[in-house]
């Protein structure tokens, strides 16, 4: 069979199949460079253009991943080379252009340089000797996050000195596990804490409204002012509704609903200065996890 008969009758299939959007995520036959420039004396000629069977994208303008197909001829691992060098330029240095809104579900991620591709509730990558390894999400998440903490006490240990909790939601996500992969294994509104802590360690979670719950049921506000009670509820929502994280950031005082209460310095200033704001935002966040740290 020839290259496109491969193309259209197996990989295209095993795309779909595995859920990428055909419309969306999955581009055939990418030309991204216009050739090397020849010159012969006076003759300047351009060489044939590098072009990939098939890009896959995380996102608009950004591929995360191709395909270099070969007819029947060919061995398996044939093109792998070709691959890794088209791959380098794409997908490292993204040079391709899409139009706005093209292909935002994720289909696939980067875990210690290993490009692992999620299919339902299981994933596929390739060993370090090439071979295809296939388990569940589940696992394959729980041990990547333990080979960061050995332990749950580790991780509790990294959460409680660090006052900007998304510097960890970071550290992950650089490491090419962003945490969007893992709330789908848990189907329910999970704070990052509880999510890392209930796939790598089987502790019971509590969603981000039963924990904001706990909180007020504390009464943790009683010593503030009305204003200053009010933008500390109005942050714990924030939490609740959308898994606001990083609270102690003033910059969060600029928008809705707190752009209503008054500016960012006046709501700072009943707090009795950045210093006080500060420091209340990290006792309702030490109250938010308490129960379990």
């Amino acid at each position: 069979m020839s290259e496109r008969d491969i193309c259209s009758k197996f990989i295209t299939p095993a795309l779909t199949g595995a859920g990428w959007d055909l419309l969306t995520q999955i581009r055939e036959e990418v030309s991204f460079t216009k050739g090397r420039i020849i010159v012969r004396g006076k003759l300047v000629t351009r060489g044939k253009a590098k072009r990939a069977d098939y890009v896959l994208y995380f996102k608009p303008n950004l591929p995360i991943a191709l395909i270099e197909a070969k007819d029947n001829k060919h061995n398996v691992g044939d093109g792998i080379q070709q691959a890794l060098a088209y791959a380098e330029t794409i997908v490292d240095r993204p040079d391709i252009t899409l139009p706005e809104g093209f292909g935002e579900k994720q289909k696939k991620v980067y875990v210690d340089g290993v490009a692992v591709s999620v299919v339902s509730e299981r994933i596929e990558y390739l060993d370090a000797n090439g071979k295809l390894v296939t388990e569940s999400l589940r696992d394959f998440t729980r041990n990547t996050l333990r080979k960061r903490y050995v332990s749950l006490d580790a991780f509790l240990r990294r959460w409680n000195e660090v006052d900007r909790k998304q510097a960890i939601i970071d550290e992950l996500a650089d490491e090419g596990l962003p945490l969007e992969v893992l709330s789908d294994l848990a189907g329910k509104n999970l704070d990052p804490f509880d999510l890392i802590c209930h796939v790598a360690f089987d502790q019971p979670p509590l969603t981000r409204q039963e924990r904001a719950d706990l909180v007020r049921k504390r009464d943790v506000f009683t010593r503030y002012g009305p204003q200053a009670r009010a933008v500390l509820e109005a942050l714990l929502t924030k939490y609740e509704d959308e898994g606001l994280l990083n609270l102690d950031d003033v910059q969060v005082l600029k928008i809705a609903p707190f752009d209503r209460m008054g500016t960012a310095i006046q709501l700072v200033k009943t707090f009795g200065g950045r210093p006080g704001y500060e420091q209340a935002v990290h006792e309702m966040q030490a109250a938010l996890y308490d129960q379990t740290a």
